[in-house]
């Protein structure tokens, strides 16, 4: 809301930073264009953590489309007046990615005279970067703990805190990898090329189970059964129309994460380091799998 205001009263008093007309409105084709579509794509994951979370949900009937009815909407308003926020204040060309929000306000507020806003909205930042890593950490972290009660990982895991309710081991261990992908990214490279290398990993990792998801659908797809299943409008055709658009856009944008930055030094390193990690992070699924199940069948 900061930024929003700020740029509104930017735009009002002094005219944006960055001139709006139909060439600045029409999408590159540039590399670096393209590149960042895998971005956007990345940017609209997160619906999926409720079936992650789907046996606390009070009344999911209810909740989830409701739910879904006021973030969809209010999500894309924040992104669009957001974004016409930080072009009110800077040109595309001094926008630094990683810290772009907190540099538009920091420099809309000097120059309105209002610099009392930017500590406010840098504490703002933090408290949501937290709420935000809670949320996913939370969220995912139910997979490990459900892995744990079914001996794919040590007991542990599939314990909750006495207390709270959490599951302990999992938040601890997702927090550890996060540490070490924090210490990995950063190797022989700039704070920006770290960014760079974390976001491209992030995404790449994220697309590759939507890519097994959204393939399963022409396998395992049957029209409902049962009354009490929703049927989509639209029946089978829908469904595999929609999952073969999900399959193409994820595919592209997994690609598309591994290309470097323009203004990255370098480039091979960092195309390295993002299909290192994304190996490193599925590999280490696949063992905990295998390993898991030998143990499953040992057992039985």
């Amino acid at each position: 809301m900061i930024l929003i205001v700020l740029g509104v009263v930017l735009w009002w008093k002094f005219g944006p930073a960055t001139k709006i007309d139909a060439a600045a409105l029409r999408p590159g084709l540039q590399i670096k264009d393209i590149i960042f579509w895998s971005v956007i794509a990345f940017a609209w994951t997160g619906p999926e953590a409720m079936g992650f979370m789907s046996g606390e949900v009070k009344n999911p009937r209810r909740s989830i489309p409701f739910g879904l009815l006021i973030a969809a909407p209010a999500i894309a308003i924040i992104y669009i007046l957001g974004t016409c926020g930080v072009l009110a204040a800077l040109k595309p060309s001094a926008v630094d990615p990683s810290s772009g929000v907190m540099q538009s306000i920091g420099h809309a507020a000097e120059r309105m005279g209002w610099s009392v806003l930017t500590p406010v909205a840098a504490i703002l930042v933090a408290i949501s970067c937290l709420g935000s890593c809670g949320a996913w950490l939370g969220a995912v972290a139910r997979i490990p703990f459900v892995a744990g009660i079914d001996h794919f990982l040590p007991p542990a895991f599939g314990r909750m805190h006495p207390r709270w309710g959490s599951p302990v081991a999992a938040l601890l261990t997702q927090s550890g990898i996060a540490a070490l992908f924090i210490f990995l990214g950063q190797g022989g490279t700039s704070v920006s090329g770290a960014y760079a290398v974390l976001v491209g990993s992030t995404v790449l990792i994220t697309m590759v189970p939507f890519l097994f998801l959204f393939a399963s659908t022409f396998v395992l797809y049957t029209d409902p059964v049962s009354a009490d299943i929703v049927r989509i409008p639209g029946g089978r055709f829908t469904v595999l129309a929609a999952a073969a658009i999900g399959f193409m856009t994820t595919l592209a944008s997994a690609i598309l994460a591994a290309f470097p930055a323009d203004d990255e030094p370098n480039k091979p390193l960092a195309v390295i380091k993002v299909l290192g990690l994304t190996a490193l992070m599925v590999g280490s699924g696949v063992l905990v799998y295998v390993l898991g199940k030998r143990s499953a069948a040992r057992a039985e």
